[in-house]
């Protein structure tokens, strides 16, 4: 990747709602971690691509985004910060550049199961794809 890309790796759930384009926006809470990472010497820096990975393998799933920009806003996010307003890094994700490795991309499991089903749709999964049988 050329130019200045922003690598972040995401949990499968995340990275399917992103190359669905169900998702434009990822969130970063605003801890010094982050903060080292997006900032240069007291300046924002400018990503041109943003690289999420779906593990850590060297051949783990992959796709390369547009960034449209980072913003430092505070929010209340769905799922993280227990419903309080907090400071979030919002990354505003733009059209995907590049994929790689999709077909490694395991099954859905059941969050009834935990495990692979044999049902497709399970309507327990909310038609997510379990397998599990009947």
């Amino acid at each position: 990747m050329k130019g200045n890309t922003l690598n972040l790796t995401l949990k499968r759930r995340w990275f399917e709602e992103i190359l669905s384009g169900r998702k434009t926006e990822e969130y970063r809470e605003d801890k010094p971690h982050w903060q080292s990472r997006f900032q240069f010497i007291g300046f924002p820096r400018k990503f041109y691509q943003v690289e999420f990975r779906n593990g850590y393998d060297h051949d783990a799933p992959r796709m390369v985004l547009e960034c449209l920009g980072i913003e430092n806003k505070e929010l209340v996010v769905e799922g993280l910060g227990g419903g309080k307003a907090r400071r979030y890094f919002v990354i505003k994700l733009g059209k995907i550049l590049l994929t790689r490795n999709l077909e490694k991309l395991r099954p859905a499991r059941c969050r009834l199961h935990s495990k692979l089903c044999k049902r497709t749709p399970c309507q327990h999964a909310g038609g997510r794809g379990c397998r599990r049988k009947p």
